[in-house]
């Protein structure tokens, strides 16, 4: 088994991005994509960016480009290459010069869709970089609510869990936790209750994920815990409000309004209640 590919980080690291330095986070990319971090700049065979962020596809098919290719970014700029290449980081690149997806490809096997793959100089301003992470995330398919209703909320929510320390697995387990609350909820009758609870859990069930993608902390336990939850939880919830309607309490609930109906009434009278 060969050796892997050595990248050198050039320049000073930009602000942190989810919680990230662009250091930190290359070394965390750096084993899926096929290199890692040399120890010294003399050793290394790519060089990236400490002001850059990228996506794992560019920077795979990087490591198995040939000496000399050079990746730029949306502003035409040199964010990184394979050595030796004659230019730096940060110069206007050339005609040889490719963008992520002439270098990589659109389509995203993983998420199942077809984007730009991420090239990004992150600035001083962290946030559009963020931005731009999180839209990486979602898959090319979904459902209505997690593309059009969630994004916003989950990338606060996400910004959050990375401001206080939470991890996706904790998400996942307060996902977890919260479908046995709507389930005893369904199972007890208190249908509205049950649904809100539900629907926060399937909030935090687009949280984990994003959170895991957004700050490369995916696991197999993780996706594990995702999916064994997703699977059963929306099918109790449904079949408990199809089937767990509760006959006798609906016509409890008919009999008591039926006691307490108005008589008829005669002509030029008043109308009257009888009681229980």
């Amino acid at each position: 088994m060969s050796a892997p590919l050595l990248a050198w980080v050039e320049g000073s690291d930009a602000p942190r991005v989810f919680g990230l330095l662009p250091r930190e986070r290359l070394a965390r990319q750096a084993a899926k994509a096929g290199f890692r971090i040399a120890d010294t700049p003399e050793a290394a065979e790519l060089l990236l960016s400490a002001s850059h962020v990228y996506g794992g596809s560019v920077l795979a098919a990087l490591a198995k480009a040939a000496p000399g290719a050079v990746l730029k970014d949306d502003s035409g700029l040199v964010a990184a290459m394979r050595l030796p290449a004659a230019t730096e980081i940060g110069a206007k690149a050339g005609p040889e010069a490719k963008s992520g997806a002439e270098l990589a490809g659109r389509y995203d096997k993983q998420l199942r869709k077809r984007a730009d793959p991420m090239v990004r100089a992150i600035g001083a301003d962290p946030r559009p970089a963020e931005q731009e992470i999180f839209d990486a995330t979602y898959k090319g398919v979904t459902d209505f609510v997690t593309k059009h209703v969630w994004p916003v909320p989950a990338l606060h929510a996400v910004r959050l869990c990375v401001r206080f320390g939470l991890t996706p697995n904790q998400v996942t387990l307060a996902s977890l936790a919260l479908v046995f609350v709507a389930m005893w909820l369904f199972w007890t009758g208190s249908f509205l209750a049950g649904l809100a609870v539900a629907w926060v859990m399937t909030f935090l069930d687009t949280v984990d994920g994003k959170l895991a993608r957004a700050t490369l902390t995916s696991s197999k336990i993780g996706d594990v815990l995702d999916h064994g939850i997703e699977a059963p939880a929306p099918r109790t919830c449904v079949q408990r409000v199809v089937a767990g309607v509760d006959v006798e309490q609906l016509a409890e609930q008919a009999a008591a309004h039926d006691r307490l109906r108005p008589l008829p009434c005669p002509p030029g009278g008043t109308g009257r209640f009888i009681g229980p």
